[in-house]
Order: C-alpha cells, then structure tokens, then sequence
C-alpha cells in the first residue's frame, strides 16, 4: 500500500484552449508523482474537449468530465470534487500554471503540521503572454473576511472538504471567496510567504463590469458570514458603492444606477451610497443627451445629403 497521500487536482474549463496544454503540463511536471488530474469542461465551444482528451489517453491519472449544459465555475468545481479519490485536494485554472515544486511544497508542510488544515502559497503573477510580473504575497488577514485571505495556489485536507460541502453556485465569481470564509472560520490556514511556486495570468483586459460584479459578490459573501446585521448591512452598502463606480467607470450607466439606488436604500442617511447615486445618475444623463445629439446631428447629415 502506497504510504504518500493522493492528491486531487480538479482543473474546471470552459473554452480554455489557449492555455489549457500549459496548465496541463505544469500538472504533469510535478516533482510529486501521486496525483489526479480532473479536466472538468464545462460544455466548451472551442477546442478544449480534444486537448483534455488528448492528455487523457496519454496519462492515466488524468480523467476528463464534460457537462451537458454550461453550469459556470461553481458547478464545475463541485461535479469535479464529488469525483475526487485524494487524500489532499485543490483546484487550478486553465489559464494558470504550477511551478515543478509547488505540490511537493505544500504537502511537505501539511505532513510536518498535523495540525494545519489548509495550506495557502504566494504567487508569481505574469502577463498574458507568459512573462513575469510581480510576486503577489499573502498575508494572514488581520480580519477574517479580509479579501487577503484568498490565494491562487492551496491545498487542503479531505476532511475539509467533506465538512465545508459544495462551492456555493449562488457565488459565482466569488464562490471560492466565500469557500475560504467557510474554511478560516473552523480551519487553521497557514501562509507559507517564502514560497511562490504558482503563475498566476493577469489579463490586463478585464472588464469593469466584471469588476462590478466581483465586487458585489464578495460583498454578499463577507455579509453572509457576518454574524453581526449592522456591520452586515455596511458591507453590502460599500459593495453596492464599489460595484457603481466600476459600473460608472465601464459605461455601463443602467447598472451604476441601479447599484447606487440600492445602496441608497440600504442606508438612506449614507452620504457615500448619494454620492454615488447622484454621480451616476448625472454621468448617465451626460451620455443620454451626447447620444441624442450625436443622433441629430448623423440624421440631419442624411438629410442634407438628400438634398
């Protein structure tokens, strides 16, 4: 009987050709050998089924689960997991890459700390083309909803898994936010910050709106596991604020809107949640009028063309 834990590597993906093999072979080139790999696609369009295929028939600890409809991150992580067979699980994704070390590290460290639930690494962010960025170091938060408990690269122990359940399929965008609020509340999570042996992409066309809705996701999921209603209630406030700025800042005015009037209604004496209302509701104004105008102008060029 093999005395080294199994380690589960769930790997979700939708239309993620682009990076997919490299993501794949990070796995493979793991200096701890004692692991599976399972590609969860999530009814891709592109060619992921056929790369994920293709390291299936290579490798036989890698397996491949395609879904029927699209069922977004969260369920993607969740048919994945209840797949599992690991000791020690963790999940990738498929623009990201682990460095040779980065498993070896990490259970080198749960099996020196009986103790230690959840493992949590630095990062080396890079570009969209692959090269190198910046380190981005975690640091134990001083609050436990503290956005800086969240990192790329982790590993944790099964009986976590089996206590905490699903990732939340309401959260998406932020499911594994709220997945680690879930953890530091019964687990002891350790930073390993002299270690970085991950490559996380940034892809420096992020969308505000995407931002926005990031941000109002957190919001609901540090709210959700506030015990206390006022500081629950500021919090949805301040993610309503953020995700209106972003809104406002992506041009999407409707959405500015609407998030600024709830945040209003959530607190009505916040001269934040107005401001935020007023420069929203003034911005929209300003583009529905230049839209106007813009209107009349091209129709009284085709109509003098016409003449």
């Amino acid at each position: 009987m093999n005395s080294q834990p199994l380690v589960s590597i769930v790997l979700p993906t939708y239309n993620g050709s682009r990076y997919l093999r490299e993501s794949i072979e990070s796995c493979i080139a793991q200096t701890y050998a004692r692991w599976e790999l399972i590609i969860v696609d999530d009814k891709s369009t592109d060619s992921t089924p056929t790369i994920a295929e293709e390291y299936a028939r290579r490798d036989t600890r890698i397996r491949v689960i395609r879904h029927k409809v699209n069922r977004k991150l969260p369920g993607a992580l969740n048919t994945g997991f209840r797949a599992t067979k690991g000791d020690l699980l963790t999940w990738t994704s498929d623009d990201n890459a682990y460095e040779p070390e980065a498993l070896e590290v990490m259970i080198g460290h749960l099996t020196a700390h009986a103790d230690v639930d959840f493992v949590n690494c630095d990062v080396k962010l890079i570009d969209e083309h692959g090269n190198f960025l910046k380190l981005r170091n975690l640091q134990p938060p001083a609050h436990p909803h503290d956005v800086a408990c969240l990192g790329a690269c982790f590993l944790y122990r099964r009986h976590v898994y089996e206590a905490l359940g699903d990732y939340a399929e309401d959260m998406f965008l932020a499911e594994d936010f709220e997945y680690w609020l879930r953890a530091r509340n019964r687990y002891r999570v350790d930073f390993l910050a002299d270690k970085s042996p991950y490559r996380y992409r940034e892809h420096g066309a992020a969308l505000s709106s995407r931002k926005a809705e990031v941000q109002l996701q957190i919001a609901r999921a540090r709210a959700k596991h506030t015990s206390d209603q006022r500081a629950a209630k500021r919090i949805l406030e301040e993610g309503l604020q953020v995700a209106s700025w972003h809104f406002r800042q992506g041009g999407n005015y409707k959405r500015a809107i609407a998030c600024a009037a709830r945040a209003v209604a959530t607190s009505p004496m916040s001269y934040r949640s107005w401001r935020a209302f007023v420069a929203s509701s003034l911005a929209g104004l300003v583009q529905s009028v230049m839209g106007a105008f813009a209107g009349m102008r091209e129709r009284t060029a085709v109509s003098v063309s016409e003449v």
